[in-house]
């Protein structure tokens, strides 16, 4: 009798993907009329990565290449993480879904933020069950507070409903997706401000509340939030400035539209000067990048060099040469997130 191949990858599928194919086999008469299975969740996860390692540098928070932070020799690793992602309790993702915003992504060149094929439903975990991801909770929103007494992994939260309009809030997350976090109340997102406006919001005291999301400015005005004030500091409350146009002094995101900061000067990416690479105990700095599959580790720049990363499963240490790149040193190995840790 024919068979009907569920997938050669060696990860396990969600529920939901897994019960059609298996009802599918049963009906399956031969290998031309069966019905191809949903994507393999490996190969879909990989082709996850590729899709967000070509987006544009714009999509990424700090404006940085997307390449940088998606290096092809990350992707092992990703693909894991991804596949355990896959086999969460109550997520919404599927091999299918994530082929499907990998595809969207490609063929339309945007972000994954501005794709709607990526826009994933709501899980199926009520309000107080464990999670990881927002995907796994039918309200939408996994808090995660880091810090536990309990004896579950930091990298564990706890599903909740994101608030309409008027409900208490700590980031814009909390919210329903077309609000704002203001003034610790979900409300619709403020009309952008001025140049010179001050653009952080402040606390029953007056005092600038750094943990508040920022108000947003106006086209080619930014936040400037690198002098948000730290505790007992006198620095000025961040204000909306003009965009850097090329040549002027810059940090990550200042500069205007189709420029970058490179080594502190706004300037035309198509000009950046080639940074030097360079290997194991090799010092790094701003302006010496290390090779893929190493960490630029030390106290200061000065005292900085290119460190091989802990692999997955290897001894570590907090605060020690960092673990390979999604993985997290986790009661001294270097381990990946496994949502089945948080039930």
């Amino acid at each position: 009798m024919p068979r009907c191949p569920l997938g050669s990858g060696r990860f396990p599928r969600p529920l939901s993907v897994l019960l059609p194919l298996v009802v599918g086999s049963i009906a399956c008469s031969s290998s031309t009329d069966e019905t191809p299975p949903a994507a393999d969740g490996e190969a879909a996860c990989g082709q996850y990565f590729d899709a967000l390692s070509h987006q544009d540098s714009s999509c990424i928070a700090l404006g940085i290449a997307a390449s940088s932070l998606y290096k092809v020799v990350d992707k092992p690793a990703f693909v894991k993480q991804c596949a355990l992602d896959l086999a969460a309790p109550g997520t919404s993702w599927s091999p299918a879904f994530l082929s499907g915003c990998a595809e969207a992504m490609e063929k339309a060149h945007t972000c994954e933020r501005k794709t709607v094929a990526c826009e994933a439903p709501a899980g199926s975990l009520a309000d107080g069950a464990g999670c990881t991801k927002r995907v796994q909770c039918k309200g939408r929103l996994c808090r995660i507070t880091g810090a536990s007494t309990t004896g579950r992994p930091t990298f564990c939260g706890t599903c909740a409903t994101v608030a309409a309009e008027g409900g208490e809030c700590k980031t814009s997350a909390d919210c329903d997706k077309t609000l704002f976090c203001l003034a610790g109340k979900c409300a619709t997102t403020p009309t952008p401000l001025g140049e010179g406006a001050t653009c952080a919001q402040t606390d029953s005291g007056g005092a600038v509340a750094s943990s508040l999301p920022t108000l947003p400015c106006e086209p080619g005005l930014y936040c400037n939030t690198l002098v948000i004030p730290l505790a007992s500091s006198t620095k000025a409350a961040p204000k909306c400035e003009k965009l850097r146009s090329k040549g002027e002094r810059c940090t990550l995101t200042e500069c205007q539209e189709g420029l970058k900061c490179f080594d502190g000067a706004c300037g035309d990416p198509a000009d950046a000067r080639d940074v030097p690479v360079v290997g194991v105990g090799a010092p790094c700095s701003q302006g010496v990048r290390c090779a893929d599959g190493l960490t630029c580790h030390g106290t200061t720049e000065e005292a900085s060099t290119c460190l091989m990363r802990i692999a997955e499963g290897a001894t570590c240490t907090n605060g020690g040469t960092p673990c390979t790149t999604n993985t997290v040193c986790r009661d001294g190995r270097c381990q990946l997130n496994d949502a089945a840790l948080c039930r």
